[in-house]
């Protein structure tokens, strides 16, 4: 008998960091104060993402824009890959 697939949780998500490029995931969450200033760029829960660079600063696509963060945002904003 075959098991139906995993469901993806909250508690499976991990930090943007994790991802390489070009993977992409759902935002599930972002710590620390830089939150709100990052809604405004179009990043908040459930928005898709894209890694298209890791280095010097991480580059990821939304459907609206191309963003550059420090690393030190990105390990702050937590995802669930996608396939």
């Amino acid at each position: 008998m075959s098991r139906p697939p995993k469901q993806s949780t909250t508690a499976d998500a991990e930090p943007l960091t994790k991802l390489r490029r070009p993977e992409r995931g759902r935002i599930v969450r972002i710590d620390g104060l830089e939150a709100e200033e990052l809604a405004g760029f179009g990043l908040y829960n459930g928005t898709e993402i894209q890694v298209k660079q890791r280095f010097p600063s991480y580059i990821v696509q939304t459907d609206e824009a191309q963003l550059a963060l420090e690393p030190a945002v990105a390990r702050r904003i937590f995802v669930l890959r996608l396939e």
